[in-house]
């Protein structure tokens, strides 16, 4: 098995983070709430209702191609899998939505702490380029 190098990581994550944009900017556009600041600014806000809407399709997205095709769109462009660390199969649901999970702890910690799980394989000093989601899930980023 060879491990995805972060190169390539990090360019299937922005290509799932383009998709994630194109997901949640119509609804952003659709929903959101112009605000004025007493500057005179405008700049639009998320209701609560379909920010939970692009949460749940941003989990989804991740979730079940992790867990049916073992990729995401960005892994799958750039010949990535996910595998389990026991294994090597592709991860059931449960682990898929466990490395989701982590992610989307990261991303409550003022945005900030997502990036640094996404960039956490940086730190894996095992060569394997293990991220912390990955770690806790037990599973490995792979050349497909």
């Amino acid at each position: 098995m060879a491990y995805a190098d972060m190169g390539k990581r990090f360019a299937a994550k922005l290509i799932d983070i383009v998709i994630g944009v194109i997901i949640g900017l119509p609804f952003n556009l659709l929903f959101g709430t112009t605000k004025t600041t007493s500057a005179g600014v405008e700049w639009k806000t998320t209701n609560v209702i379909p920010t939970l809407i692009v949460v749940a399709a941003w989990a989804a997205y991740e979730i079940l191609l992790v867990s049916t095709k073992g990729a995401t769109v960005g892994k799958m462009a750039l010949g990535l899998r996910v595998v389990n660390e026991a294994d090597g199969q592709i991860p059931s649901t449960g682990t898929a939505a466990l490395r989701w999970l982590i992610q989307f702890a990261g991303y409550l910690v003022c945005c900030i702490g997502e990036f640094l799980v996404w960039a956490s394989p940086l730190f894996d000093n095992t060569k394997r380029n293990q991220g912390w989601h990955d770690k806790v899930a037990k599973t490995f980023v792979v050349q497909a």
